[in-house]
């Protein structure tokens, strides 16, 4: 609950209304209770006690209604104050009350609650005049006694009302001075608080930076103090490697130099072995060209062969020739020897010669067998020595082949003879380069074990001042967060 809640003119007016309703519920009660001890006496008649109890009650419900609509109504005081006036003159008119006045004053003081000076003034105007004609009629019509009392008690209550307007206006203005000067200096405090929390938001937004800066920084830190243990450790086992690199760059060495002693021996074996394979090609050449030669020669050989063949033929045929002559030669002798014989000793000397060109066409005949037998023996041997010479050519040429791809193959393998000593010599001249290379890449990794060293020296020094950069950093934190707990705390002044 707000301590100053009738700082508030809607909490004020519900709290007069309800001030205001109580009262008018008291002044209806003793009204009523007025009524009844009037009936009772025997002073005042049933129908009008009829009539101001129904007033009583319309009123009372009335009041009631607006009352609960809205607490905080301004239109339960004009209705409080138009029924009073009324029952003021209801009962004016109807009973000796005196007290009547005293219902006016009650309006009047609670009037005075609301501050209003217009309604006020309209208020005590009104019940002024209607108090005075009030009397007024009541001295006419002889319901009051005119005495010095009466004059008095009327006199009395006009300087009550009187009074009761001085002290709403001493009380409108004293309360408008004192609001006033309240409110002259709660503005004075808004602005200095409005400076104050104008400064405090620049200190906490600040703050604020400078929180995610230190935040910022505490993390870096500690990323930095996490990097540099890696580091720490990464530059020992990076020391270790490299001592470890520069035993298997030693052994590397001695590799290159076995490689290069090996390397050199292939070369020398590679030109000899070129030398040889060149010197085998040029042998193979000229057996490439004997071998040629010796086909040509089987080829002459074949072709003479091939003419005796014909030569021995015609021979055969020749001898055929004679054969048959020979037969018809021995066929001729004897017919001679036949038609001799029958000459008798007339022809027994031309018997005596056919008898001997009878025998030497028989032996011209065996002769000539005998030379057709060795045709035919010479021309079988003939046509076996053409084939053997004929398989001998074919060989020739397949051996030709074969040594022509012989020599091809020695000349690719003479040029990947010449291509894998130039490999080699390249392969050499690599192997140099990268004994240099090795050579420097020692030096490198002993300059970097040396750096190695340094590096983790600055690493241990740089992880110390990290671990006291965390410290200050979270030292820093804390106290911009005490700041900003400090500075937040003013905010509640403004609202």
């Amino acid at each position: 609950m707000n301590k100053f809640r009738y700082n508030d003119a809607n909490e004020r007016c519900k709290r007069i209304n309800r001030v205001f309703l109580l009262a008018v519920y008291i002044l209806f009660t003793v009204l009523g209770i007025y009524q009844g001890l009037l009936l009772s006496a025997g002073n005042l008649s049933k129908p009008f006690f009829i009539c101001g109890l129904a007033l009583l009650i319309v009123f009372a419900i009335l009041d009631t209604i607006t009352y609960f609509r809205n607490r905080a109504s301004k239109y339960l005081k004009y209705f409080i104050t138009f029924e009073v006036a009324l029952l003021f003159i209801f009962y004016l008119l109807a009973t000796p009350a005196n007290f009547l006045g005293l219902a006016l004053i009650g309006v009047l003081g609670v009037s005075i609650l609301y501050y209003d000076s217009k309604s006020y003034m309209i208020t005590f105007i009104t019940y002024s005049v209607l108090y005075i004609g009030g009397q007024i009629v009541r001295i006419v019509m002889k319901v009051v006694s005119s005495d010095p009392n009466g004059i008095s008690n009327v006199l009395m209550t006009l300087a009550v009302f009187v009074m009761l307007f001085i002290i709403s206006r001493l009380s409108k203005l004293f309360s408008d001075h004192a609001l006033a000067s309240v409110a002259e200096h709660d503005e004075l405090q808004t602005k200095i608080m409005k400076e104050i929390l104008d400064t405090t938001h620049v200190v906490t937004r600040e703050s604020d930076i400078s929180l995610q800066m230190v935040t910022s920084l505490f993390e870096a830190s500690q990323d930095i103090a996490e990097s540099m243990q890696t580091i720490s450790a990464s530059t020992e086992r990076l020391t270790e490697n490299i001592t470890e690199q520069t035993g298997m760059t030693q052994e590397i060495q001695d590799t290159i130099t076995i490689t290069l002693a090996y390397s050199a021996e292939m070369v020398s074996i590679a030109t000899t072995s070129n030398e040889e394979i060149e010197t085998n090609h040029t042998l193979m050449q000229k057996l490439q060209n004997q071998a040629q030669q010796f086909s040509q020669t089987n080829v002459q050989i074949t072709d003479a062969m091939e003419r005796l063949q014909e030569k021995t033929q015609a021979m055969a045929e020749i001898a055929t020739i004679i054969l048959s002559i020979s037969s018809q030669t021995n066929l001729l002798a004897l017919n001679a020897s036949i038609e001799s014989a029958r000459a008798g000793e007339a022809g027994r000397g031309f018997a005596v010669v056919a008898e001997q060109i009878r025998q030497l066409a028989e032996e011209t005949r065996n002769s000539t067998e005998s030379i057709t037998n060795l045709i035919q023996e010479l021309n079988t041997n003939a046509e076996d020595v053409v084939t053997v010479i004929r398989s001998s050519v074919a060989a020739a040429e397949s051996q030709n082949e074969m040594i022509g791809i012989t020599a091809n193959a020695f000349e690719g393998l003479s040029d990947n003879m010449n291509t894998l000593i130039n490999h080699i010599r390249e392969i050499d001249t690599r192997i140099e380069n990268l004994s240099e290379s090795n050579n420097q890449i020692t030096e490198s990794i002993t300059q970097l074990s040396a750096l190695s060293e340094e590096i983790n020296a600055n690493a241990e020094e740089t992880s110390q001042l990290t671990e006291e950069n965390l410290k200050y950093t979270k030292q820093t934190r804390d106290s911009i967060r005490e700041i900003q707990a400090g500075t937040s705390g003013l905010e509640k002044y403004t609202k």
